[in-house]
C-alpha cells in the first residue's frame, strides 16, 4: 500500500507543466503612457502599465507569458506640449523567451526600439535620439529611479517636441522554447488512472478485511 502510495506522489510530481515565464518592470513618459502587450506588431494589444507624470515611476509584474508565441511591447508616449520623453526597463523572468538584444533585460535606447508618428507599425519606422541616461542626474529631467536600470535613456524624437500627440515605440520578446501544454493530456489520462487503480485497491483491501 505504501508503495503504491508513493509510486503515485512521484507522477504526480514528475508531470510536464508549462514554464510560467513572466515579464515585468517599470516606465514613466513626459507627459503620459500607456504600455502594451501584443501578439500583432500592427494590432494593439492588452494594456499592462500606465501613468500620467513624469516625475514618478509605474513599475508593474506577473505579466504571463505563453510559450512559443512571438510577442510585441508597445510602449504610447503622449506628449501635452513641451519636450517629451519615454524611459523604462524591462526585464524576462527566465532563458525561454528574449528581447530584441538577444537577452533576458531591455531597456529604452537608440537601438532596440523602433517609432512610428501613426501608429504600431506603421511604415516610416524612425530610430530615437537619447536624452540622458537614468542615472544621470543633470539631464533633462533631473530624474534617477531605483525600480528602473542606470543604462535606461530618455528617449524621443526631437523634431516631435511641442508636440501634442503620441509616438507609438514597439520592440520584440521572441521565444526560444515551443509551446508546452499545461499539464500534457496524457499525463492527466495516466494520473487519473493511477487514482483509479489506487482507489481499487483500498477497496479490496477493505472487503478482505
Amino acid at each position: 500500500m505504501k508503495r503504491a502510495f508513493f509510486c503515485l506522489l512521484a507522477l504526480i510530481l514528475t508531470a510536464p507543466v508549462a514554464n510560467a515565464e513572466t515579464l515585468s518592470g517599470a516606465a514613466t513618459t513626459d507627459n503620459a503612457f500607456n504600455l502594451y502587450l501584443s501578439t500583432s506588431p500592427t494590432t494593439q494589444g492588452i494594456l499592462i502599465d500606465s501613468g500620467s507624470s513624469w516625475a514618478s515611476s509605474y513599475p508593474f509584474s506577473g505579466v504571463l507569458l505563453t510559450p512559443g508565441t512571438t510577442y510585441y511591447l508597445q510602449f504610447e508616449g503622449i506628449n501635452e506640449g513641451g519636450p517629451g520623453s519615454i524611459i523604462g526597463s524591462f526585464d524576462l523572468s527566465d532563458s525561454s523567451f528574449e528581447f530584441s538584444n538577444d537577452t533576458q533585460s531591455l531597456n529604452t535606447d537608440t537601438t532596440d526600439w523602433t517609432y512610428s508618428y501613426t501608429g504600431w507599425d506603421q511604415g516610416p519606422l524612425q530610430t530615437p535620439v537619447s536624452y540622458g541616461l537614468n542615472s544621470d542626474a543633470v539631464g533633462p529631467w533631473g530624474q534617477d529611479f531605483p525600480d528602473m536600470s542606470p543604462s535606461a535613456e530618455w528617449v524621443w524624437d526631437p523634431d516631435f517636441d511641442y508636440t501634442v500627440a503620441p509616438l507609438y515605440f514597439e520592440t520584440t520578446i521572441t521565444p526560444l522554447t515551443g509551446p508546452s501544454p499545461v499539464p500534457e493530456p496524457a499525463s492527466l489520462t495516466l494520473l487519473g488512472s493511477g487514482l483509479l487503480a489506487l482507489g481499487s485497491m483500498v477497496a479490496r483491501r477493505r472487503r478482505r478485511a
